[in-house]
């Protein structure tokens, strides 16, 4: 799927996202940096999920739109506890190494549409303080690239491709990189963080 959508011109992240207080938030990284849980808890505190996996971004002269793919986030069961995004007992899926169940999002909670991408922000684990912190544009396009679902089969002719289209996303949209301790207690502060950039 990465391969088509790839094919028609998107850029395709790694990535889950939310629109959540008129501002819409992409949260790049590899599996397990807790995208989906940062997904979930802003879903639950008024946020609308666009995406919660594969991010399709379509770059165009007034921005970087992202566009909703499905309205299901996966959770563990310690996530869904802590947070209390469904009270259902999840959908299974067999293979995810990780044990998560999915969990479907009332249409209220899922934005149909496709939305402006103003802040990308790279889950991180930390072993102190929470932390938001802009990123230079070097760790950006390192992250970004790390992020990328259609890296592969790479050759010099789609290196060139994937490194202007990171670039030209870059361009459009600011970059942080935020840090928190690996528990849901760290969530906490997310909220206020986020409302800071915008300040």
């Amino acid at each position: 799927m990465a391969c088509l959508l790839y094919q028609k011109g998107y850029l395709l992240l790694h990535a889950s996202a939310v629109e959540f207080q008129k501002k819409v938030y992409l949260f790049p990284g590899p599996s397990l940096c807790g995208k989906s849980t940062i997904a979930a808890y802003l879903v639950k505190n008024g946020g609308k999920l666009i995406t919660e996996d594969t991010a399709a971004i379509k770059l165009t002269d007034h921005g970087a739109f992202i566009y909703p793919s499905y309205p299901l986030i996966k959770l563990s069961q310690q996530a869904n506890n802590y947070i209390g995004l469904s009270s259902s007992a999840g959908v299974t899926f067999p293979l995810d190494k990780n044990a998560r169940k999915g969990h479907f999002l009332s249409s209220s909670s899922f934005l149909q549409q496709p939305a402006k991408i103003d802040y990308c922000i790279f889950p991180e684990w930390c072993l102190s303080s929470t932390m938001m912190e802009k990123l230079t544009f070097p760790l950006s396009i390192a992250r970004l690239l790390g992020a990328s679902l259609s890296i592969y089969p790479l050759d010099r002719s789609k290196e060139k491709q994937l490194f202007a289209a990171n670039t030209a996303f870059l361009k459009k949209v600011s970059a942080y990189v935020y840090q928190r301790e690996q528990s849901f207690l760290s969530l906490a502060s997310l909220i206020k963080d986020l409302e800071g950039l915008q300040g």
